[in-house]
């Protein structure tokens, strides 16, 4: 990454000359040179950035999996089964409670309109 860097330097220095000059041959000549260093060093940062993720996943699925037998591990020193091997949860009908409070709000819609006449 350095001697990209290094490079680069080299190659805008050399754009600066060339502009000095205004030499079209030496101007194309040096953007080209300037061009090639530059997809060198996408080329780098994408090989980079690809190993950092990489890594970053493979920590996190580590991490994951010792939490995962840590947990498995406390729970059968305790004696209990975890929740994944019973199964799924049965879902209760909701409470009667929603339908009593429409009453409630009609009975008020209708003293309302009592008032209002």
């Amino acid at each position: 990454m350095k001697g990209v860097s290094k490079n680069m330097a080299v190659v805008v220095r050399g754009m600066d000359r060339a502009m000095e000059s205004m030499n079209l041959e030496e101007i194309t000549k040096v953007m080209d040179s300037f061009e090639s260093h530059f997809e060198d060093l996408e080329t780098a940062t994408g090989y980079y950035e690809s190993a950092a993720r990489d890594m970053a996943v493979s920590e996190g699925q580590a991490q994951g999996s010792a939490v995962d037998l840590l947990v498995e591990q406390l729970a059968d020193e305790a004696g209990v089964e975890l929740q994944q091997k019973m199964g799924p949860t049965p879902v209760q009908a909701p409470p009667k409670e929603a339908e009593s409070g429409n009453a409630v709000h009609d009975d008020l819609n209708e003293r309302l309109r009592a008032l209002r006449n």
